[in-house]
């Protein structure tokens, strides 16, 4: 599968991990992103391999609740969160 303009796919058997990288928007879910999240899991139907889908973001740059939403999900994981952005 082929990356998008404000995403990058990596599928490793089974499970697919889709990381949103708009580093100019902060990792924002602007309506290309969202429209290019909705061609993925397109792609993604249409192939036999895929049965879990991991989303993520880049921590290039992080809009305000795309922060808070990387450190809930870090605590969540049982992972060390960072003090302060970038």
């Amino acid at each position: 599968m082929k990356n998008k303009k404000n995403l990058i796919v990596i599928e490793k058997g089974a499970i697919c991990t889709v990381i949103i990288n708009n580093p100019n928007k902060r990792n924002a879910l602007t309506h290309i992103c969202f429209f290019d999240i909705v061609q993925t899991f397109d792609d993604l139907s249409r192939g036999q391999n895929t049965r879990a889908v991991s989303f993520t973001i880049s921590r290039k740059k992080l809009f305000g609740q795309s922060w808070k939403f990387y450190q809930h999900h870090r605590r969540q994981l049982g992972l060390p969160v960072k003090k302060g952005r970038n």
